[in-house]
């Protein structure tokens, strides 16, 4: 099998992300699963994404980019995520052990997940439309990396399958993808 250089640089993004994962650990008792999730870390992640969608629209050119139904939706999915976050932070407490197979914890989790990968992929195709100068440019696509980055870590996670290819466009770590997104 043949792998693109695009390919291997996915593939090394998403490796390098999963090295960095901080915010669990798993235990196997049978055929049972579970995962127990740093709380704080989580929401992190989620915060991240609700950074990168404020700080991507006080940009210029990409509220036009977006257009007026672009910008809706994003606003829609970040307090989408807010919401998510909010909930998993009330249900988890500090730390909880979260059962692979059924959970309203993992549910919780996933709500918010899905709400991160919809950012990334909103983003991901606006930049397509961007007509913005190279600076700019380069600032959205990293904390789009960055967000892709932090999607890939908490996909694997929880080994779930996610629509559309996330691995980051440049390999980084967690700490540096949440401190690209002003998650410190």
């Amino acid at each position: 099998m043949n792998i693109s250089r695009r390919r291997l640089g996915s593939l090394l993004a998403a490796s390098t992300a999963l090295a960095g994962l901080s915010a669990c650990s798993f235990a196997k008792n049978g055929s049972v699963v579970s995962g127990t999730l740093n709380v704080t870390q989580v929401n992190d992640w989620f915060q991240a994404g609700i950074n990168m969608a404020n700080l991507a629209l006080a940009l210029p050119g990409v509220s036009v980019a977006l257009g007026a139904a672009g910008v809706a939706a994003v606003k829609a999915t970040e307090a989408a995520l807010t919401a998510a976050m909010k909930t998993f932070s009330d249900a988890a407490g500090s730390s909880v052990t979260v059962s692979l197979d059924t959970s309203s914890i993992k549910t919780d989790f996933t709500s918010g997940l899905t709400q991160l990968q919809s950012l990334l992929t909103q983003f991901r195709e606006m930049m397509a439309a961007l007509n913005v100068s190279s600076t700019v440019y380069a600032q959205i696509n990293l904390w789009v990396s960055s967000l892709a980055a932090i999607v890939s870590i908490a996909t694997g996670m929880l080994s779930m399958s996610a629509t559309g290819n996330y691995a980051a466009d440049q390999p980084m770590t967690e700490a540096q993808a949440l401190a690209n997104l002003g998650v410190h």
